[in-house]
C-alpha cells in the first residue's frame, strides 16, 4: 500500500515535529555551554574535592585545563557518569525473589 501525502500535509507535520523537539534542543545547548569547577563539580556529584583531584590525577574523570585551572563541562560529566551506570542482572534479581542464594 503506497500514500502519497500532499505538500502542505509533510509541511504541518514537519511544524509539529520541530515543535516537539524545541524544549529537547533548548537544554542540550545550554548544558554543553556548562562549566563547572572543581568545587561546583564536587557538590553536583556529591563527593569531595579531594576525590574530584584523585580522579584528575589518574585521569578517570573528563576535564579540561586552562593554564593553571581545571574546568569540565557539564555535558562531558554526565556521558561519563552514563558509562559508570552499573545494569542490575534480571536472573539475579529472579534468584533473590525466590530466596536462592547464589
Amino acid at each position: 500500500m503506497k500514500t502519497e501525502l500532499e505538500p502542505q500535509d509533510i509541511q504541518a507535520i514537519a511544524a509539529q515535529v520541530v515543535e516537539a523537539l524545541k524544549p529537547h534542543l533548548a537544554t542540550a545547548g545550554k548544558e554543553e555551554d556548562t562549566v563547572l569547577d572543581k568545587e561546583t563539580l564536587a557538590a553536583y556529584l556529591h563527593v569531595d574535592v579531594s576525590w574530584i583531584n584523585r580522579q584528575i590525577t589518574d585521569r578517570a574523570i573528563p576535564y579540561i585545563k586552562m593554564g593553571k585551572y581545571t574546568r569540565f563541562r557539564k555535558s562531558h560529566i554526565d556521558r561519563w557518569l552514563d558509562g559508570k551506570k552499573i545494569e542490575t542482572l534480571s536472573a539475579v534479581k529472579n534468584f533473590r525473589k525466590r530466596g536462592q542464594v547464589l
